[in-house]
């Protein structure tokens, strides 16, 4: 339990330590700060999942949320005002909490070397963070300490430090960035060990959902079985090769929670259903069903993947549209194995285009490979267009998860041959922006501006935007790529702002990897990697977890001082 929390320089509050108890009411009226002390809470919170830094930068950035009063308060006490000054001292926002077990601080600042004419020179980066036992934090007491790059962790001897790292980057939580497995103990004999051992073996992400582990809440407290959703993904060196692993989850005991009693109260429903003489059914908000009784059936004489089948694949689409990715994948895997007939072919085969991408967001390559080779070889037998067409999206994203972005370029530029001859303007305009991007990425730059060019031109004419928006982003990163021109910086800003607007987290992730590129022709590496942070967890937002990865090597290698980040 949170026993203080303690705030510097946050929006309308200059410094504040609250003592918390088990329940503590934050009353006062309008403008005293209230939201300021929810919102610092909120900022603490992030840092554990590596997103204290997009969370400022979408409030404006670090100047937007300083404390805007004088460093000085003796003046105003004197003459009754709080008009704000200019600053004499580093610019700073201190965070921090003590806890029953640990508390933490952070201390956030503007970079000190941003780079000439960076646009990011106003995002904030971590410039200290210590985890300390007891109430406060005293080097005594320090368990894990940092200053900007360099971080260290108390050795087990009780004597001194060991170095953890010399290159954190400045936008990654010491939180969010290592753990220590030997923190839970309890853990061993769970197979989370193993997990981890077998990912750092063989580089495959690992993504768990509602998983049970035994753990303690107090050192010496009993075990209790709690829930937990997590990713593990390999990270990489410049040579390829796996140095470490990330681990990111939280604990979803209570949503596993209420999810069992949902379908407990749903199986009870469905029982009573069965054994009244009347058709009962429920459907999906479009008005298809998702579920009914043995009467309906009977009377409706149509078997269960005529009924439920395409309503289950449409619902699976929907989820995967949504970045429901890991929820998309469950659906419709259910619903491929209901539209297994020979009168289901083409629904079939749409539901086996729709998994294969989801299995390659999720990284399981050699299931999305099996499920898209099923989906053209349906599309070669129904000799449906709109088939054809997905099982050519669903084996292009398949090559974009492997790496393989010359593979990827070859079937999306079939797509929009596929669009292009038959009408599909909507399927032309994605397809187009999606062949400029694997073009960049494979080092065509001239395939890459015709495909860009088009993408414009048909996603301006048919209301794309954001089509629209990632296209530009790739023709600036072109741009500067032949000519190191910073003019074109705003104008992928603004792209990437828009697509943020629009709730397009996917492509305004693939905008600022581009935007990247272009920060590294001109020679401005911290700036790329701030962006690089930035498009991090767009991608995981949005469940693209190989362009995550992606974007997490590109970073890697930009430490290493790489200068081609293209293909990554």
């Amino acid at each position: 339990m949170l026993t203080t929390i303690a705030i510097r320089g946050y929006r309308s509050l200059r410094e504040i330590v609250l003592p918390l108890s088990e329940l503590t009411v934050v009353t006062g009226a309008n403008g005293t700060g209230k939201s300021s002390v929810y919102r610092a809470l909120g900022l603490l919170a992030d840092c554990g999942r590596g997103e204290v830094i997009g969370s400022l930068a979408r409030e404006g950035g670090l100047q937007s949320v300083l404390w805007a009063g004088p460093e000085n308060t003796s003046g105003a006490r004197r003459t009754g005002t709080t008009e704000g000054t200019s600053r004499t001292r580093p610019v700073s926002l201190e965070l921090g909490f003590a806890a029953t077990d640990f508390g933490y601080f952070i201390d956030l600042g503007l970079p000190q070397d941003p780079g000439h004419n960076s646009m990011f020179g106003q995002d904030p980066e971590i410039k200290r963070e210590t985890v300390f036992a007891g109430p406060s934090p005293r080097p005594s007491s320090a368990l894990v300490r940092r200053t900007r790059t360099y971080a260290e962790v108390a050795s087990d001897s009780g004597r001194g430090f060991d170095e953890l790292t010399r290159a954190l980057p400045s936008y990654r939580s010491v939180l969010a960035e290592y753990a220590n497995p030997e923190a839970l103990p309890e853990l061993a004999g769970q197979g989370y060990f193993e997990r981890l051992d077998h990912v750092f073996s063989t580089g495959e992400p690992f993504v768990g959902r509602g998983m049970a582990a035994r753990l303690r809440r107090e050192p010496d407290g009993p075990l209790e079985t709690v829930r937990v959703d997590f990713v593990l993904q390999a990270l990489r060196d410049a040579q390829g090769q796996v140095q470490g692993v990330l681990m990111q989850g939280q604990d979803v005991s209570g949503q596993v929670a209420a999810e069992r009693e949902a379908l407990a109260h749903a199986a009870r429903f469905q029982n009573l259903a069965h054994s009244l003489p009347n058709q009962v059914w429920t459907a999906t908000p479009d008005g298809r069903l998702d579920w009914c009784n043995a009467q309906t059936r009977q009377y409706s004489g149509l078997a269960d993947a005529d009924l439920l089948g395409e309503a289950l694949m449409r619902l699976g689409h929907a989820r995967l549209e949504a970045g429901e990715v890991e929820a998309a994948s469950r659906t419709l895997a259910l619903a491929v194995a209901q539209l297994s007939g020979d009168d289901t072919r083409l629904l079939h085969g749409m539901g086996s285009c729709y998994l294969a991408i989801a299995l390659a967001r999720l990284g399981r390559i050699e299931e999305a490979r099996s499920r898209g080779m099923d989906a053209m070889t349906g599309a070669v037998c129904v000799g449906q267009l709109r088939l054809r067409w997905s099982s050519l999206v669903a084996m292009a994203e398949v090559a974009e998860a492997m790496g393989d972005f010359t593979g990827a370029l070859t079937r999306w530029s079939d797509a929009m041959g596929v669009a292009r001859e038959h009408a599909m303007p909507v399927e032309l305009c994605r397809a187009a922006v999606r062949s400029a991007a694997a073009a960049f990425e494979a080092g065509w730059e001239s395939r890459a501006a015709v495909f860009a060019e088009e993408a414009i031109h048909v996603g301006r004419k048919h209301r794309q935007e954001a089509v629209v928006s990632l296209a530009s982003a790739i023709q600036g990163a072109l741009a500067v790529a032949a000519h190191p021109d910073p003019g074109f910086v705003k104008g992928m800003v603004r792209g990437v702002e828009s697509l943020e607007a629009m709730e397009r987290p996917a492509e305004a992730a693939m905008a600022l990897r581009m935007l990247a590129s272009v920060h590294v022709a001109l020679g401005d590496v911290p700036a790329a990697s701030r962006t690089l942070g930035r498009a991090q967890p767009l991608a995981v937002a949005s469940g693209q977890l190989p362009l995550a990865a992606r974007l997490m090597r590109t970073a890697e290698r930009l430490a290493e001082g790489a200068t081609d980040t293209r293909g990554v």
